[in-house]
């Protein structure tokens, strides 16, 4: 089986891997000896030589209290709140320029999910925590 991978086109991050008797169309062979989940968390530098590099994490929420902030977010950074408690998303915001940072304050208990979706190459990030 051929190991492959779908790239972007500007940032050579991995935007999709599998395993295949044959290369699907629009996809290129890769021969690093990864399995297809820890080449999507990979930027392909250079197909000759093959030189692959981690992709960068999309910014990591913090927590003090009740208040969760979401700083250092590059331009076009989008981060959204979803309450699971009450099953409904709460706010989608996108970065208007780099080093963008938002407090958001939590003034019910339950428990939450911020994802935060930095441009490509940046993975996203997935972050869940409780209020009490």
């Amino acid at each position: 089986m051929q190991l492959f991978a779908r790239l972007d086109g500007s940032t050579g991050a991995v935007l999709e891997a599998g395993l295949a008797r044959t290369v699907p169309s629009g996809a290129t062979a890769i021969n690093a000896g990864l399995t297809p989940a820890e080449l999507v968390t990979k930027v392909v530098e250079s197909l000759a030589p093959l030189t692959i590099s981690n992709r960068p994490q999309s910014p990591i929420p913090t927590k003090s209290g009740s208040t969760v902030t979401v700083a250092g977010c590059p331009t076009g950074t989008i981060i959204q709140v979803f309450d699971l408690s009450g099953n409904e998303f709460m706010s989608i915001t996108t970065a208007p320029s780099d080093g963008y940072s938002e407090d958001f304050v939590f003034a019910d208990p339950g428990d939450y999910e911020i994802t935060v979706t930095a441009p490509l190459p940046a993975m996203i990030t997935v972050w869940r925590f409780t209020i009490t």
